[in-house]
This record gives C-alpha cells, structure tokens and sequence, in this order.
C-alpha cells in the first residue's frame, strides 16, 4: 500500500536486528545508535537508513527501513515494516517531500539498492523471509524517480515439475522445456528407510515440490549499470525441507517486464 505524507521526526533508539543493507556502487550509512523516526510511527525500529539519490535529482535522499515487532512470542517477527523515503530537494512545506510504503512483515529484512528497470535511476529492493525453515522470502522493488513511487514487479517464479524416477534419481522438466536429472544416490539409506525405494526400483510415486525464490539478488552481468536479478529456488523431494535441487535464474528487465536470461539447475548436497 503506497501513500504519501507529510513526517515530522523525534528521536529513538535504533536496532539493527539482522537486518542486512547492500548497495550498488554506493555506500551504506549504519544505523545511528538515534535516529529520526517519524512520529506517527513511533512504536517501529530503525533496521537500515541509508543516503542516496533515488529520485533522480542528483541529490541524495533519506531512506529507512522501520520494523514492527509482533510480540513477545516471537522476537524475530516483524508483523508490519515501512520503507521511508524523504526527498532532499522537495519543499516540507506541502507535504510531499516524503513517501511511507507498507510492506508485509516476516524474518530477516533486508534492503538492496541498485537500477533495475534501466532508467539510471536507483531503485529500492526489500526482501523479507516468510519462512524461516525453507528460507522461502517475499520481494519488493520500488521506483521513486521524479518523486512518484511506483512497484516494480518482482520476476515470477520459473515452474519445475518432475517427479521420483528408478535408480534413485528424478527428473525435473524447468520452465516447461529444460529437463535435468538429480542423482538421489546420495540419500539411498533414507529413501529406503521410508520406503520409497527397494534396491533401487521406486516404491511409492513421490512428486518434487518447487519452492518460491529463497534468494532474488542483483548482479551486473553486463556491467552496464543496470541490475539483472539473479534468483534461487529450492526443489524439495519427499518434504519441502528435503532439498535436493536448486534451480538458478537469470532475470533482465525489457521493454517493461522481466526477461528469462538463462536458468539451470543444481544438485544440492547429500
């Protein structure tokens, strides 16, 4: 949910709680032991601020990244986070020289800064995991270019299917036309255990289970400035934490959508 307002500052005390900041040819503020929040968000922490310019002004704007904890049950746990956007050039006086975005709590923030929609402006990445077994996060990218924010959609999840084959292994059909194979020797003693296989010959149909992106990290491949996203799934076989394939992807934004570059497949350990 987008909307701008006004923000008067007050002072308090910061945290960094495992919240990672990365930059792009830039570099990251730490988090002040006080830092300005704005008032009517008071009950958040500071997790990231940082100064660069992101709407295109040459100047280098404020950027925070507040979290609300969700209670004492669960320390980890940020039910709601707010990314902050003040712009240095922009008058106070009418109240649009700040932007409040609410993004969806989860674990671990993190907060990555580079261009990725090829404007020459930088833009704002948030991740934030939603399962803390799996690793399994949401992504947000955000463009504030001339001051106006703006979503940029995250790159869909490439599709894999595949199922248990004989012989201990699997075979995985990637993005509808790529097929790999995934050597399960590795796991024979726990697969014969739970009796999907017998020397060798497959017991029970086991389906693999494709997992959201763990990973959605910049890189510039091209050196051209721009970002690509470099993404991770997991590929779970009898369980979801029973991984034993990663798929890897190349995204590139194009003519206003993201564009597949290249995707493989990996064999995880054991």
């Amino acid at each position: 949910m987008h909307y701008r307002t006004k923000l008067r500052s007050a002072a308090f005390a910061a945290v960094t709680c495992g919240a990672l900041l990365w930059t792009w040819g830039g570099t990251a503020t730490a988090v002040s032991p006080m830092a300005a929040v704005p008032r009517n968000l008071s009950n958040a922490q500071v997790l990231l601020t940082t100064e660069t310019d992101v709407t295109g002004d040459r100047v280098k704007d404020k950027i925070w990244l507040l979290g609300e904890r969700s209670g004492e049950s669960n320390k980890a746990l940020y039910h709601n986070l707010y990314l902050v956007v003040e712009d240095a050039k922009a008058p106070e006086s009418n109240g649009e020289n700040e932007a409040i975005i609410s993004v969806r709590g989860g674990y671990v923030p993190k907060m990555k800064l580079c261009d990725f929609n090829g404007d020459r402006v930088t833009d704002i990445l948030v991740s934030v995991r939603t399962d803390e077994k799996t690793g399994a996060s949401d992504y947000y990218i955000y463009s504030f270019k001339d001051n106006k924010p703006v979503t940029v959609p995250a790159p869909p999840v490439i599709q894999v299917s595949g199922r248990f084959a004989d012989n201990y292994k699997a075979e995985l059909t990637v993005d509808g036309r790529q097929t790999f194979t995934v050597d399960l020797r590795g796991r024979k003693t726990l697969y014969d255990q739970m009796g999907v296989y017998r020397d060798g010959s497959l017991e029970r149909q086991v389906a693999v289970m494709p997992g959201p992106y763990s990973m959605l990290s910049p890189t510039d491949i091209d050196q051209n400035g721009s970002c690509e996203l470099h993404g991770v799934q997991r590929i779970g076989g009898v369980s979801e934490l029973d991984t034993i394939a990663f798929i890897q992807s190349i995204w590139s934004w194009d003519n206003g959508q993201w564009r597949l570059v290249k995707v493989d497949a990996r064999q995880a350990a054991g």
